[in-house]
């Protein structure tokens, strides 16, 4: 969760998923066509958006770990309901006011501890409160320390297939620019850096309108 999510950087695989793009258009001529299917994945509209979600999906993440880091006084059903709740992408709003709930039972338990660590004299009653509460702290820490490689995982999972799905759409507009413009072969520009026939903008723009 220490990682820098500002900007996805895509698999090389959806990338550079293939040297030839395209063939098999019949035409009277042999036709060729170049694309750079690098650009039009990096600068289609759909890494943007792909881009947003992602820092949509990195943020909530990021402040359930936060939270749970600063007030880790609550059970284990709670810290787990927490998080689901945290991780919601359209909660509804007797969602939202649970997950309220939740956070102030929290909190309140955080100075419970505090107030109680730092009383002198206190009972024994007291003393087994505080206990308790310290019980729960640390397990909560613990498992805050395996939710850290989990919710990382999960940002790579979705990173992933951001970039497989933006790169099938542009599979799938070079496709549809090849076969409007008639061409026998589209080459990836990876391997055909000085060929004729530039259809990156074309692909962009059918890219954009998926």
């Amino acid at each position: 969760m220490k990682q820098h999510w500002e900007k996805l950087g895509w698999p090389l695989a959806a990338v550079f998923g293939g040297m030839l793009v395209l063939s098999g258009f019949q035409g009277a001529t042999t036709k060729f066509g170049v694309v750079d299917r690098q650009k039009a994945i990096l600068t289609c509209d759909l890494q943007a958006k792909s881009a947003d979600m992602f820092q949509i999906e990195y943020k909530r993440r990021a402040e359930l770990i936060e939270f749970v880091r600063t007030y880790p006084v609550m059970t284990e059903a709670n810290a787990k309901r927490l998080r689901d709740l945290f991780l919601k992408a359209s909660p509804t709003a007797n969602e939202t006011a649970e997950l309220n709930r939740l956070k102030n039972e929290a909190m309140d338990g955080q100075k419970k501890y505090d107030a109680l660590s730092t009383k002198t004299g206190i009972s024994g009653a007291e003393k087994q409160q505080l206990d308790e509460l310290g019980r729960r702290a640390g397990l909560i820490s613990r498992l805050l320390q395996e939710w850290s490689g989990q919710l990382s995982d999960e940002l790579n999972q979705l990173q992933t297939k951001y970039g497989n799905d933006i790169a099938d759409k542009v599979n799938a507009a070079i496709g549809e620019v090849g076969k409007s413009q008639q061409f026998t072969i589209v080459f990836d520009k990876v391997v055909a850096p000085y060929g004729g026939n530039e259809v990156t903008d074309a692909v962009v723009k059918a890219t954009n309108k998926k």
